[in-house]
């Protein structure tokens, strides 16, 4: 078997066990008339199969993005073609056609020079299922991409051609990165607990034969714009990582990152209700509107007193809410015995429901109703602060993004002020955290918004560029998902979270009693107090008054 025969069995064999549409780019270096490609393309077994040819004067017509590849054959006949052409070979430089592409390189090279010069641009561009056979003597060239060898044997199988490398990774170390530490990257090293994320990565990497070395890469945001910050993930000071742990929530769909089979919800967590002042606590038992029509009727009756004095001999506010007569309710009309006792009634019902509900807030310490949804937090004027330039959050919900407020980096702040938004895992370990407990109050000083839905999204993960490795990240990660192991180890470190919570709790030394002492009625003891020098101004005003009419009462008996 010649090797256009070999490489006719090759297509017809992948198109067979390829799921989905299968494309065959075949790419004509040099001049046509020298092209063995047509002989190639006269085999029965190719007919059927949708071929793209191009030669190296029309690559223009390559547009990955509407014919992606799933093979690519190349004839090579000339060694003096230069691999590292910068306009021959961009389409194989773009990063949307995938490193999973098969590549078979037809070339009558005689020398290991020569075909090294030309390895040099497909496994530079990290195309590591790029194989070479000769058209001299039918042998197959491919380089090793852990132990960066050129090995050269005689053809396989049509079926062992395009073999996985990466089923035994011969020891390589697989670089993994961090930035920010979750429940997925944090490390107790005394208790032995890690992260799920470091456990996955740790686990596929001994799985495929390799080791692990996971980095926390440092960036300061205050200096360095986030968006540097994200590229600097995968590789810094000339150290390209495999994968970096930091998880992604985006829409889009790119060829850098992979999609793990991890779902996360999306919370906001924000400020619980702060504490009624003295006046808000006494102003509580009753709505808006509630204190409004009770004003308006009081504001009516005493109008319509002022304006028909001869109506009723008793001030109607005075006697409903006060108990103050001029004279008897017996010796009244009965005109305003009607108006009395139904105001009466009124105040009455009025009266105890507001002492009722003032003795059950008084029972506890009274806060503000805890936000449930956005709309509480527009009415509460809290704000997801964003650092300017700093921040990779975008929202397509207008009442979302309008909470947004951008700050100077030095400014942003997570205190107890501020709302936040993240994945519910985290969020959850922030609320217990020891610096957003209430020790007075004995609870969280945040809550979730159980009226905000945001859904369910799926994390995403950055890579290097056409890494090899992708696919077993993502066979790995679907495995731990659906057997619960990856829930188990996120269970592990949530549970050490909150028992270093506790220790720290337990650390703190303060004693809050439940009781409401002296000053916790301190709101009671203002109104009592405003109450009583109300009080005492009437009975001034009303002895001074007293006086006056004595006074002027003695002047006219002395006339």
């Amino acid at each position: 078997m010649n090797a256009l025969e070999y490489t006719a069995q090759v297509v017809k064999y992948l198109s067979d066990h390829h799921t989905g549409t299968f494309t065959c780019w075949i790419y004509r270096l040099g001049l046509s008339w020298e092209s063995v490609l047509d002989v190639l393309l006269e085999f029965d077994e190719l007919r059927t199969i949708p071929k793209l040819t191009m030669t190296s004067m029309e690559v223009g017509i390559v547009n990955p993005f509407q014919w992606m590849p799933t093979m690519m054959i190349i004839e090579w006949l000339h060694s003096e073609i230069n691999p590292l052409s910068d306009t021959e070979w961009d389409h194989i430089r773009l990063t949307m056609i995938s490193g999973e592409v098969k590549v078979l390189i037809l070339h009558w090279f005689q020398t290991k020079k020569e075909l090294w010069n030309v390895l040099q641009l497909f496994y530079g561009c990290r195309m590591h299922y790029t194989r070479f056979i000769s058209l001299i003597d039918g042998t197959l060239s491919y380089f090793n991409i852990f132990t960066e060898k050129l090995i050269v044997k005689k053809a396989p199988p049509v079926n062992e051609l395009f073999f996985d490398q990466t089923t035994n990774v011969l020891g390589y170390e697989v670089k993994a990165s961090f930035q920010g530490v979750g429940v997925g990257t944090t490390k107790f090293h005394k208790r032995k607990v890690y992260g799920a994320d470091i456990l996955w990565i740790g686990s596929t990497a001994i799985h495929l034969n390799g080791s692990v070395e996971v980095t926390r890469l440092e960036c300061d945001r205050t200096q360095i714009s986030i968006h540097e910050c994200v590229k600097r993930r995968v590789q810094r000071g000339g150290v390209v990582y495999d994968i970096n742990l930091d998880h992604y929530h985006t829409i889009k769909i790119y060829s850098s990152n992979i999609i793990t089979a991890q779902p996360d919800k999306i919370v906001i967590m924000a400020p619980r209700g702060r504490r009624l002042t003295a006046l808000e606590m006494f102003a509580v038992p009753f709505t808006v509107i509630v204190w409004y029509l009770m004003t308006l009727l009081v504001a009516v009756c005493w109008i319509t007193t002022w304006t028909f004095p001869n109506l009723t001999v008793n001030d109607p506010v005075f006697v409903s809410i006060f108990g103050i007569e001029r004279i008897s309710i017996h010796d009244t009309t009965r005109r305003e015995k009607l108006i009395l006792l139904s105001l009466i009634w009124l105040f009455f019902f009025l009266t105890n429901a507001f002492e009722t509900k003032l003795i059950a807030l008084m029972t506890s310490y009274p806060h503000v109703q805890n936000p449930r949804d956005l709309n509480d937090l527009h009415r509460m004027n809290l704000k997801f602060r964003i650092a300017e330039n700093h921040s990779l959050f975008y929202f397509a919900d207008p009442a979302l993004d309008s909470l947004l407020e951008v700050v100077s980096a030095a400014n942003v702040s997570r205190d107890q002020y501020f709302a936040q938004i993240g994945v519910e895992d985290e969020i959850d370990i922030l609320m217990s955290d020891v610096d957003h407990y209430d020790f007075e109050a004995k609870r969280s000083r945040f809550v979730k918004l159980d009226g905000f839905h945001y859904g369910i999204v799926h994390r995403q993960h950055r890579i290097k560029p056409r890494n090899p490795l992708a696919h077993h990240f993502v066979r790995t990660d679907r495995i731990f998902f659906e057997t619960g192991i990856r829930q188990h180890w996120s269970d592990l470190v949530k549970h050490n979270y909150h028992l270093s919570s506790h220790f720290e709790f337990e650390a703190v030394s303060v004693d809050y009693d439940d009781d409401l002492d002296l000053h916790g009625l301190q709101p009671a003891w203002f109104v009592i107090a405003i109450g009583l020098t109300c009080s005492m101004l009437v009975f001034g005003c009303e002895r001074l008054r007293f006086r006056v009419i004595h006074a002027k009462s003695k002047r006219d008996q002395m006339v």
